[in-house]
């Protein structure tokens, strides 16, 4: 009986010490022959029209990407293969509110991906960002009408 706990005990510490041994520690991570690969601070890019003269800043700007493909692909697999972007289109920056006291606008925008098709997406840390703009400030519009003085009065 001894040596049946014996060799049980081994058995469960081998097992544990497996599964130790393939844990977070790589960026690799195998699920049967499809395999993972964490990709950090991929940018994020501003696609607008060329209509479209507003300066634009996004929060954050880089985002982490988990992709997935077949091992032989995953392994050749760099951040320049994939795409980030948002867009954005004049008319929301004017129907967007103004931040308190500023003429700061700030839009949430949801990020899209672009990524060749042996690749999927996993994970994207943020799945959105905050798109900011200043907007010029209104100037003064000049009264329309007649001047009356008391003279003519």
């Amino acid at each position: 009986m001894k040596i049946f706990s014996v060799t049980l005990a081994l058995i469960v510490w081998a097992v544990v010490k497996m599964q130790i041994g393939e844990g977070e520690l790589n960026a690799y991570h195998r699920k049967g022959s499809i395999e993972t690969l964490s990709l950090t601070r991929i940018p994020i890019y501003i696609l607008q029209g060329s209509d479209d003269t507003n300066n634009y800043e996004l929060y954050p700007s880089y985002a982490t990407v988990e992709i997935a493909g077949e091992n032989t692909d995953i392994l050749g697999a760099t951040a320049d293969e994939i795409l980030l972007y948002v867009t954005i289109d004049p008319s929301e920056v004017l129907q967007a509110p103004l931040s308190a006291n500023t003429n700061l606008v700030q839009i949430p925008k949801k990020i899209k991906y672009s990524l060749p098709s042996e690749y999927t997406i996993v994970q994207l840390v943020p799945t959105s960002v905050r798109l900011m703009t200043k907007v010029p400030p209104v100037k003064d519009i000049p009264s329309v009408g007649v001047d009356i003085s008391d003279e003519e009065l």
